[in-house]
């Protein structure tokens, strides 16, 4: 693995995945995702995003399209999701994200054409600065959640959405809700590509094997707590908090996880990284006023995090 340079957890947020492939052959070999009915309400319906503030300017894009946003400390309780921590604005959903939900096949995304207007209608999600000229954006709901990783290429730009049914393309299933990664093309259809643009999951060796089973499933799960802010993803094990593996090389001070990568959106696809700077992988927030990095996970530092 690299080392990404400097420029820029939940346990519930954790995904299983297992994952490969290449980028030149995503265009040519990519599998069509089921055809929405035909009665697809148009995503004309809801507001499009406009320019990328620069430099970046917190809420203005969300606001611009109608939404009301608050932070955590402007919140009575925790906000709708546990992937929106901080910031969330409510109102409609950017249209390049209801483009995707709305396109999705029922045998896809097993949830009506109202169910799926109502969480759009009334979405609770965040913008983030992205690769593209438009910036990237997280939608959750309880049901399903889509992310964007924009591109400086149109085409190249992938949706991620998590709680859509489980396929040989998905690159995470578990308990038969699937996270899957599309591409759309410009006539609308959806093409999916998550084998093309994530990288092979990490494997363990059978002594990290034996070293990790007593404490926990030796299989490498994918935090996806950051999305709010940041286009990274991270591989970790979580152990039993008790495991007495603070020594472990793969040990880093939040809670109780092992290390394996960092999966960086580079555009086109997701590198894995072994270190990334402070700015690939924030730290968690704080209230406001208080300084970053202070909460109790974070102040102590990270390993494969430089400063």
């Amino acid at each position: 693995m690299d080392r990404i340079g400097s420029g820029g957890f939940v346990a519930g947020m954790l995904l299983l995945v297992a994952l490969g492939c290449t980028q030149d052959r995503a265009r040519s070999t990519t599998s069509p995702a089921s055809s929405p009915p035909a009665s697809a309400p148009d995503a004309h319906r809801y507001p499009e995003p406009g320019a990328t503030p620069q430099p970046w300017t917190r809420f203005a894009l969300e606001r611009a399209m109608g939404a009301k946003c608050t932070t955590r400390s402007e919140r009575s309780g925790s906000g709708r999701s546990v992937l929106l921590p901080a910031d969330e604005c409510i109102g409609p959903a950017p249209r390049p994200l209801a483009r995707i939900v709305l396109a999705l096949a029922a045998s896809d995304l097993p949830m009506t054409e109202e169910v799926r207007l109502k969480a759009l209608d009334n979405a609770a999600y965040v913008a983030s600065p992205g690769l593209g000229k438009r910036a990237d954006f997280l939608l959750a709901t309880d049901r399903f959640w889509v992310r964007s990783f924009e591109a400086p290429d149109p085409r190249d730009t992938v949706y991620v959405v998590q709680g859509v049914v489980c396929t040989a393309q998905a690159i995470s299933c578990e308990s038969q809700s699937g996270t899957r990664a599309f591409r759309l093309t410009a006539d609308g259809r959806l093409l999916d590509v998550g084998t093309q643009v994530f990288p092979a999951a990490p494997t363990l060796s059978d002594a990290e094997i034996r070293r990790y089973q007593p404490y926990a499933e030796p299989v490498p799960l994918l935090d996806a707590s950051r999305l709010w802010k940041v286009s990274v993803l991270r591989w970790v094990i979580e152990l039993d908090p008790d495991a007495p593996l603070a020594k472990d090389p793969r040990y880093y001070n939040d809670w109780a996880y092992v290390h394996f990568g960092f999966l960086v959106w580079k555009g086109q696809r997701f590198a894995l990284v072994d270190k990334v700077d402070r700015a690939h992988w924030p730290c968690r927030p704080v209230p406001e006023g208080e300084p970053a990095c202070s909460g109790s996970l974070d102040r102590v530092g990270d390993r494969f995090v430089s400063p």
